[in-house]
């Protein structure tokens, strides 16, 4: 089973991926928290791309069914 992934920058983005895994039951959600870089909020754009961009190959390269 080919898995979802929802990523964001803290809690939010977890309780989104369980809520969001209760209307979609038959599929693989998995959050991905960038707690690292967290908040967000006050990074600037290009950061952020960087690090959208990166954290997407990575996980591309592992046959996610969606970001």
């Amino acid at each position: 089973m080919q898995k979802i992934i929802v990523f964001d920058s803290g809690t939010g983005g977890k309780i989104f991926a369980s809520h969001f895994a209760l209307h979609f039951r038959d599929q693989s959600i998995i959050p991905v928290i960038d707690e690292q870089n967290s908040p967000y909020g006050n990074k600037p754009t290009t950061l952020l791309v960087e690090r959208a961009e990166e954290l997407t190959r990575f996980l591309l390269a592992r046959n996610v069914k969606a970001i």
